[in-house]
């Protein structure tokens, strides 16, 4: 199961900003994202943008190229 923490970084320690949900010693595993930036326009980055960003679009290699365009896939 996964926890989403807002976190800051100081002093060389990445300090949570919120109460944590584990025991004292308890060994985890971290991932860190950075934070995105709005853009000059104000608007944050689109859904499809972070796909992209993060490989999620384009990772499956058997799937066709546009589902929307392919009756197949539409259910």
């Amino acid at each position: 199961m996964g926890k989403s923490l807002k976190v800051i970084y100081e002093n060389g320690v990445l300090r949570p900003l919120e109460p944590v949900p584990f025991r004292e010693h308890q060994q985890v595993t971290l991932m860190v994202l950075e934070k995105q930036e709005t853009s000059h326009e104000g608007k944050m980055e689109s859904c499809f943008d972070i796909a992209m960003r993060t490989g999620l679009i384009g990772s499956a290699e058997d799937a066709p190229h546009d589902l929307s365009t392919n009756p197949k896939y539409f259910e």
